[in-house]
């Protein structure tokens, strides 16, 4: 998509202004912020942030530490 970022092992960003930072994280929506780890990348156990205009921050975790919102 136009404007993504994604810098790590893993790491997808597929939404328009979407930044994912870290290893196996996903940011999959409009202006969406996630940065670092989710579970074992073999195991599918992804960090994702999917809601517009958010930011995420966790660690070894699917579910985040860390959110910051509108």
């Amino acid at each position: 998509a136009n404007y993504t970022t994604a810098m790590g092992f893993y790491s997808f960003a597929t939404y328009s202004g979407a930044f994912a930072l870290g290893s196996t994280v996903k940011s999959t929506a409009q202006n969406a912020v996630i940065i670092g780890s989710g579970g074992p990348w073999n195991e599918n156990i992804y960090l994702e942030n999917n809601i517009p205009r958010s930011f995420m921050v966790g660690f070894s975790s699917h579910y985040p530490t860390l959110f910051v919102g509108e």
